[in-house]
């Protein structure tokens, strides 16, 4: 018994402080991806070559785990310290659960912008010991848009209208140079449900959100870029190119 009780207590150690009681915990043993999930290794595999792609999956095909291990195959390997997920808000405490469920235990920290302030949110992306941060898509246009705003001291209001008019590289520039005040530098990251921030080259017009994101997406601000979605063409094709 004693014997038992050591050997749990040293194992639990390694993954207590990810453990949230009020939420079920699964965890899968001997978890591979071949056989049926032969189409997430590849992407993965492919994603190594080439760390800046989208990976059009169907429902329900494992865009989540496939993020996961895109960003931990490229942890291992060095090439990335962080990784920001940005998703939907109804799947922020499942991406978490996810991370605790397909990740080795004790391995890795994650923390999710659930009940995050603004500063919270920004601690949450400097953190050198949170590996993956869990952001909603609105959050993190949010952040940035105030972090910006607060930068370069201009009122919200005029900070987004000259973002929207400014091309690529500048709203690049503006966006690493914020968070750069902020102590965050370029990382890993992974847009899910991507479609919700694509922009049409004719309609509405461009949104904050989208334009963010882009911003985000550019090599001064992201080493690497996975985007998942089932729905790459919602309107036009165009927004599959952008």
């Amino acid at each position: 018994g004693a014997r038992v009780e050591a050997q749990l207590e040293s194992v639990v150690g390694r993954f207590a402080h990810q453990f949230d009681p009020k939420r079920k915990a699964s965890l899968w043993g001997g978890f591979a991806m071949d056989g049926d999930r032969v189409e997430q290794q590849r992407v993965i595999k492919a994603f190594g070559a080439s760390p800046r792609m989208a990976a059009f999956l169907g429902t329900g095909s494992g865009k989540s785990a496939t993020s996961i291990g895109a960003f931990t195959t490229a942890h291992d390997k060095g090439e990335v310290k962080k990784g920001v997920f940005v998703v939907p808000t109804a799947v922020q405490a499942q991406f978490a659960g996810e991370m605790q469920q397909f990740t080795e235990p004790g391995r890795y920290r994650w923390q999710t912008g659930e009940g995050l302030d603004h500063e919270g949110r920004l601690e949450a992306l400097r953190n050198p010991d949170v590996h993956m941060a869990v952001l909603t898509h609105q959050s993190v246009r949010d952040t940035v848009a105030k972090a910006m705003a607060d930068h370069f001291g201009r009122e919200p209001q005029k900070m987004q209208r000259e973002f929207l008019q400014a091309d690529d590289d500048t709203r690049a520039a503006w966006v690493r140079k914020a968070l750069e005040a902020n102590r965050i530098d370029p990382a890993f990251l992974y847009i899910d449900e991507a479609h919700q921030v694509t922009a049409r080259t004719e309609g509405e017009g461009e949104s904050m959100l989208s334009a963010v994101m882009h911003a985000l997406a550019h090599p001064k601000n992201s080493t690497h870029v996975l985007a998942g979605t089932a729905t790459p063409h919602k309107n036009d094709t165009s927004e599959m190119l952008s």
